[in-house]
């Protein structure tokens, strides 16, 4: 999924808003449903320059399901943080 989001995400968003030269880590918490579908994504730093709401606003438009599975048991949910 990491390599997925990569590819989604505006690195520039931080850059347009003024976010001073550095490495940057966000964290953000989601929940992927027993349908596959990604829910409740709420961001856990606060970096700011909009950073943490690009995250979350390509976690929410994703179209690929995800099949949650643990020991070839469909988990209630799962939650990861990037």
């Amino acid at each position: 999924m990491e390599e997925l989001l990569q590819n989604e995400i505006d690195q520039s968003v931080a850059v347009r808003k003024g976010a001073p030269v550095g490495t940057y880590i966000a964290y953000v918490q989601f929940i992927i449903m027993p349908d596959g579908k990604v829910g409740e994504v709420r961001a856990l730093s606060k970096n700011g320059f909009g950073m943490e709401e690009e995250l979350v606003r390509v976690i929410k438009n994703q179209k690929h399901g995800y099949l949650p599975l643990k020991t070839g048991e469909r988990l209630r949910h799962i939650g990861n943080s990037l």
